[in-house]
This record gives C-alpha cells, structure tokens and sequence, in this order.
C-alpha cells in the first residue's frame, strides 16, 4: 500500500526499484524485484545488482491481531526480515529509511507522543516494530526512522475500505470511542518521505502522521458522511468490549513537530486527506 504510493511520487525524479514477495507490477517502467525478505541470498543478489542510494524499507506484517495469534511470524517479518535487509546493505552503506509504527508505545500518556518517549508496546504487533527499529539503530548503516498511525491508501486492505463495506452491508456499526490518534493517507506520507529522501543529511527518528487527532468512531461516521451513507448508524462501543486479540494504545497520537521544523513541510489535516483519497478510490 504504501510502496505503490511511494513509487507514484518518487517516479518522475528518482530511479525506483520495488522489492516485494507477491507478484505485482508498478508500470512506468519501475523494474520489480520477486523476493522474500527472508531470504538473505537473494537479497543480497538484488542489492548487489542495483546497488542503492536509499533503501526504504516500507514492508511488514501489519495485522496487529493476526500477529498476536502468531507472534514467531510477526517476529520474522518485523523483525529478521528487517536484520537480513540491513545486513545485505551494509556493504554497499545506502541511507536506510524505516517505517515504524505509534504502537510502539502503551498509549498512557496523556499528550502526544514525541520521539524521545520511551517505547512500551501493548503487543506482539508493537513488539517487533520496536524490535524492528532496534536492528536499525544498531545497523551502522545512515538511518531515518519514520513513526506513523492509522494507514490507509489505494492498494491495501484498510479503514476505510472496511467502513465502506460493512456500511454498504449492515445499517448499524460498533465503532470503539476511546482509541484516539491521526488517520495517514499513504499518498500524503509518500510526500513526506520524499523530503527525507531529498535531505539528504537528516538523520534519526521523525513522526509523520496527517494533521489533526479522531478517534476511530468519529472516523467511520466521516468516512460514511463523505460517501453518502449518512444512514448509517454508528454507535460506540469500548474497546475492552470489542474482544479482540490485540490490546491497543489509547493514544496513539503522535506529535510531529520535529519533522515539521526540519523539512518546512506539514502534511494537510486528515479530514481533507481523506476526502482526496475517496475521489481517488472512486476513479479507480
């Protein structure tokens, strides 16, 4: 989801290659690499031949339940599939661009979250994240860590689409109220990567989210506004009442102000981000 999207805005002045396990074709001549991360010998193949300037490493397990039913698998692709790729790199030294996640952290704080806060992740999802940004850290290699929240964008499963479907379904839905944080267009992070990319001396960790902090209630009931579907009920439900697999943070709101102040750029509010991305869906 966010590779594709990183491909439509970094096209027209880098050279893209994508790296991925699944078939998958970016067109406008962006060569693509079959490749499970997990296998060092053809990694090290695909960064011998291309032999990068800057690696962003936007893949994941990303299934927050899914990994907590099986954790060993959330640990290999968070985890050692981040080691193998850093390892294949080194010899070559590209500046390293992780995605990271706001649930590295418990959600107790009362205020966003900033870089410096300490993790403390609720699960195995947030676990291997934080693991993840550790083999980073310790890689030797120049390194960007980006933090985000709440992804959603034209090639993947997300919110969004989930909302639309089961409104499209049901006439009433159980929305948890007490989970807080910044829904993230994939497109407008795409943007925001594109200025690390491009400055090219920033180093360390950055959050980067669209403006503005919902809850996940409020959310679904913008996303069936703006799609028409006002008819829709949305009550609120708690998430301890929810039952699912994974806990999560209840504030996941992350503060942006670092990258704001290094690169001048801000990213739009998600209100307007969201509406963007509905026309973009609908001429799909």
């Amino acid at each position: 989801m966010l590779g594709h999207d990183l491909a439509r805005v970094l096209k027209d002045s880098h050279q893209i290659f994508g790296v991925g396990r699944k078939k998958r074709s970016f067109g406008n001549g962006i060569k693509y690499f079959r490749c499970d991360l997990l296998n060092p010998s053809d990694l090290q193949k695909i960064v011998k031949q291309v032999r990068p300037d800057v690696v962003i490493h936007s893949a994941g397990k990303t299934q927050v339940d899914d990994c907590e039913l099986n954790p060993l698998e959330a640990y290999s692709e968070n985890v050692l599939a981040t080691q193998f790729l850093v390892k294949a790199l080194k010899p070559y030294r590209p500046r390293f661009i992780h995605v990271s996640s706001d649930y590295v952290f418990d959600g107790k704080k009362k205020s966003p979250y900033v870089e410096s806060d300490s993790p403390a992740p609720l699960s195995a999802y947030g676990a291997t994240k934080f693991l993840g940004e550790e083999a980073v850290r310790n890689s030797g290699l120049s390194w960007v860590i980006v933090r985000t929240s709440w992804l959603y964008g034209l090639n993947g499963p997300n919110f969004v689409e989930t909302m639309l479907r089961m409104g499209r379904d049901r006439d009433v839905l159980n929305v948890v109220t007490d989970q807080k944080g910044s829904p993230t267009y994939t497109k407008d992070l795409a943007f925001a990567i594109k200025k690390i990319v491009e400055e090219k001396k920033s180093r360390g960790i950055f959050n980067v989210t669209n403006s503005g902090v919902t809850n996940w209630n409020a959310y679904a009931k913008a996303i069936l506004k703006e799609s028409g579907l006002n008819h829709i009920k949305v009550l609120g439900i708690k998430a301890r009442d929810f039952n699912r697999p994974a806990p999560r943070p209840e504030n996941s709101v992350l503060d942006n102000s670092k990258f704001q102040k290094t690169f001048r750029f801000k990213a739009r509010n998600w209100q307007a981000a969201l509406k963007d991305y509905l026309k973009e869906a609908q001429a799909k």
